[in-house]
Formats: C-alpha cells, sequence, structure tokens
C-alpha cells in the first residue's frame, strides 16, 4: 500500500480522493486517535471544542466532528507527518477507515450506501467519545 498525495493505491487499484472532494469536503478524515505526543507537538489549525482523553491517545473533537489538522481547502495540514491511523484511511478495515463516498477501488458510493457508512461513523465515534473507549483495532 502506498500513499502519494490524496491518493491510496492498494495492490493496483486506486482511491482517489481528490475525485470526490469537491463533494465529501474530506468528511472521512473525522475524529481519530493520535498520540498525545503528537498533538502536543503539532498544533491544530481548526478550532478543537473538546479533547477526549483515552489513555495514550487524543480525540480531538471540532464542531463539525472533521479533523482539525484539514485546511480551509479541505487538504491535510500535517500530510508529511500525519498519524499512522490517517495513512490507514480508505483501506476499510475498519468501520471507522471507510470513505463514504468511494470505495477502496475507486468506485463511487450509491447515496443510500453513503448514508448507511455516515450512519456507522457516526454511531461509532459517539460510542467512543461516550465510553471514553479505543478501537485499538483500527490503530
Amino acid at each position: 500500500m502506498q500513499h502519494e498525495g490524496m491518493a491510496l493505491t492498494m495492490d493496483n487499484k486506486t482511491m482517489d480522493c481528490k475525485q470526490c472532494l469537491e463533494k465529501c469536503k474530506a468528511v472521512c478524515c473525522g475524529v481519530v486517535p493520535i498520540s498525545k505526543e503528537f498533538y502536543k507537538n503539532n498544533k491544530p489549525c481548526r478550532e478543537v471544542e473538546e479533547v477526549v482523553d483515552i489513555g495514550d491517545s487524543v480525540l480531538l473533537l471540532t464542531k463539525n466532528l472533521t479533523c482539525p489538522y484539514l485546511g480551509d481547502d479541505f487538504a491535510c495540514t500535517i500530510y508529511e507527518s500525519r498519524p499512522d491511523v490517517c495513512k490507514k484511511f480508505g483501506d476499510e478495515t475498519h468501520k471507522m477507515l471507510v470513505c463514504p463516498y468511494q470505495d477502496k477501488d475507486g468506485r463511487v458510493r450509491p447515496r443510500s450506501e453513503r448514508r448507511r457508512i455516515e450512519r456507522d461513523v457516526t454511531k461509532t465515534t459517539n460510542n467512543i467519545c461516550n465510553t471514553k473507549t479505543p478501537y485499538r483495532d483500527w490503530e
């Protein structure tokens, strides 16, 4: 698996984030566990409303639950040094790593599938925040 720009290449199949960015506004780049050390050393460019402590990691909650490191153009401002969990977005190894707009092969998802994925992500995010229990299997 390789990460080049905003394209994710896995076994000669490509999910291209730029293909959907205009519509999705990087909605999949949301609440992820990041180490406290990373947070301490990397100032977010979006306002963080709450920092949820989940042991050795934190969840940075913004108003709309998007990543606090996304710039105004929805591009990652820490791309070169982003956490490992961010590098896995789109690989579909965990429900929190599934892009609602396209599958890992680059197929654009129908609206019904996109809404189901968004509901799953919202439910899981709420569960993580309410129980302060990290999902270790996606890190």
